[in-house]
C-alpha cells in the first residue's frame, strides 16, 4: 500500500505540473482554452488528492485538502459540492468528528435534494459502517 500511495502522490504532482503548464500556455501554443478539468471545482487538484488520501486510509490528510476545496465550490454547483462534500463527510466520520460529519452531511443532503446525483448517493450508500 505504501508504494501505491507514493505512486499516487507522484501522479498527483505530475497532474499539477501539467495543469500549470496548460494554464501558462499562450493561445498560440495550440492549447485548449481555459483551465483543464472541472469548471465547477476551483481546487480540482486538492479535491482529487483528498479523495485519494481518503481511499488510502488517511482521512485526516483528506480533510485538510477536501475542506477548503469544497468550501470554494460555488453553492449553485450542487452536484460537485454534493459529491466532494460526501467524501469529506466520510473522512470526518473516519476520524471520529461526528459533529463536523453531521454539519457537512446536512449540506450534502441539501445538494442531493436539488441535484439528485447518483454518484453522491453512491458515496453515501457505500460508506463503511462505522
Amino acid at each position: 500500500m505504501l508504494g501505491a500511495i507514493r505512486d499516487c502522490e507522484r501522479s498527483l504532482d505530475t497532474a499539477a505540473l501539467l495543469a500549470e503548464h496548460l494554464r501558462d500556455a499562450s493561445p498560440g501554443d495550440h492549447q485548449p482554452s481555459g483551465p483543464p478539468g472541472s469548471t465547477t471545482v476551483p481546487d480540482l487538484h486538492d479535491a482529487a488528492a483528498g479523495w485519494c488520501f481518503y481511499d488510502f486510509g488517511q482521512p485526516a490528510r483528506a480533510i485538510r485538502l477536501l475542506r477548503p476545496a469544497v468550501e470554494r465550490i460555488a453553492p449553485e454547483a450542487r452536484r460537485s459540492r454534493g459529491l466532494f462534500g460526501a467524501r469529506l463527510v466520510l473522512a470526518h466520520i473516519a476520524v471520529g468528528d461526528l459533529e463536523a460529519a453531521c454539519e457537512r452531511g446536512h449540506e450534502v443532503l441539501q445538494a442531493l435534494r436539488f441535484a439528485g446525483s447518483a454518484s453522491t448517493y453512491g458515496e453515501l450508500r457505500d460508506a463503511p459502517p462505522w
